[in-house]
């Protein structure tokens, strides 16, 4: 009987721990009754730790004082049981009390050394805890005894997301991704890391892969979104952020819908999804996305206001920088223009867009020589197929040229002979001031 109703419970477990559709209580009463179930359980076994682990996720959400009770009942029947005590451990991790789980994990371990679950439950812990140094040795001492043992691939791919060495962490997944029926957060962890290396053709596989195999999981349906607003599908982002927000509210999906729907100069969709989505961990972008919906509207001073804002939420990020350098652009203020410009710079050395705005002003303040360079910084900074990066080239080449430097300017004009669009104006005049034929262009 028992049995029985492990099967049945972890049935309403796997339908009721899902976020409920927004608005609707029929998620809610789900889960009470789920709850009253589980209580149930607990009442007629007093043993069974999955009821109790059961109610604990539950709680976790909305009541994490009673899950933390829920627990402490559990701890009282699983003192001689290394698997319960494993099981424990888990739900400490989940709900964050890493201290407490990471006992749980030693004490399974010194009971049952080759209980290699929870080793990998520890290492996981030790590297929320960030102590990675401890987490990795974890992970090889495992290596060491048994290299093929199943997570073991997983867990060293995502210590290596904390280390922030994703190529790496790819060949993990890869290896993790071998192993018979890859689960839906397996795939979606391994899509994030080959999106973050901008390996979009192979996160949107593994996204894919994810929604086969969980159909509601909102973390792929998001990856997915992602996927196609970077790479220019936004119609296709909109339909899967729109699909995420049919699962569950995520201000993640509402970013993504706002991205799309700017793309495709839908304003007023934009606006209401950037707004949306202004909290939390996606208030930055929400609100540049709202940002730059002002400036595209005309109200420039009132954008001016929005990235002020911005700025408070994040100082250290140039796209605010750059995009109030634009404003000033805008309204004919190039000293405050080209301030901006070299805050952006500041902080992010690498952002192309801002070398070549900062080069272009400077080059109209008469400051040629600095103004070339920056531009030909700016062109090799990339990345290559942005729009200003031919410009950036020309402006370079000509700025040289004034200058005198000759061996320079060709180098520049060369350049942009090479990424330039075959329909760019310049391109006549500049293959024929190098003396180049339509062969050799």
């Amino acid at each position: 009987m028992r049995n029985h109703t492990m099967v049945v419970l972890g049935l309403l477990l796997s339908a009721c721990v899902r976020p409920a559709l927004p608005g609707g209580g029929a998620g809610e009463r789900a889960e009470k009754e789920a709850t009253e179930k589980y209580q149930a359980a607990v009442a007629a076994d007093p043993e069974f730790i999955d009821a109790y682990v059961a109610l604990t996720t539950l709680y976790r959400a909305n009541k994490p004082e009673e899950a933390r009770a829920t627990l402490t009942k559990a701890e009282q029947q699983a003192q001689d049981s290394p698997p319960l005590k494993n099981q424990l451990g888990e739900a400490y991790l989940l709900l964050g009390d890493l201290k407490r789980a990471e006992s749980y994990f030693r004490q399974v371990i010194e009971q049952a050394p080759t209980f290699y679950k929870a080793r990998l439950n520890l290492a996981a812990t030790l590297e929320r805890s960030e102590r990675l140094e401890e987490a990795d040795t974890v992970l090889r001492e495992l290596e060491a005894t048994n290299k093929d043992l199943p997570g073991l691939a997983e867990r060293h791919a995502g210590l290596a997301v904390s280390r922030r060495r994703l190529d790496e962490a790819v060949k993990h997944y890869d290896k993790a991704l071998a192993e018979p029926q890859p689960r839906a957060a397996l795939l979606v962890a391994a899509g994030n890391v080959n999106f973050t290396l901008g390996h979009h053709e192979q996160a949107k596989k593994l996204f894919a892969q994810a929604v086969v195999d969980d159909p509601r999981s909102l973390e792929a349906h998001l990856g997915l979104a992602r996927v196609a607003n970077t790479t220019g599908h936004a119609e296709e982002a909109s339909y899967e952020a729109r699909r995420c927000l049919a699962i569950a509210e995520s201000i993640e999906a509402h970013l993504e819908a706002g991205r799309a729907a700017e793309a495709t100069g839908r304003g007023d969709v934009a606006k209401e999804e950037y707004t949306a989505a202004a909290k939390g961990s996606t208030e930055f972008d929400a609100r540049m996305g709202l940002a730059r919906l002002l400036v595209r509207s005309g109200a420039v001073r009132d954008a001016l206001a929005e990235l002020g804002r911005i700025i408070k939420v994040d100082h250290t990020r140039a796209e605010p920088y750059l995009l109030m350098g634009d404003c000033h652009e805008e309204m004919q203020e190039p000293a405050r223009a080209r301030a901006a410009y070299e805050d952006a710079v500041k902080r992010d050395l690498k952002n192309g867009e801002a070398l070549f705005k900062l080069g272009r002003n400077l080059r109209d303040a008469g400051k040629q020589g600095v103004a070339a360079d920056m531009l030909e910084r700016a062109a090799k900074t990339g990345p290559v197929e942005g729009a200003w990066v031919p410009e950036a080239l020309l402006l370079a080449g000509e700025t040289y040229r004034s200058l005198g430097k000759r061996e320079a300017a060709v180098r520049a004009y060369r350049r942009y002979l090479e990424v330039a669009p075959k329909t760019a104006p310049a391109r006549e005049d500049v293959a024929k001031m190098l003396g180049d034929s339509p062969e050799r262009r």
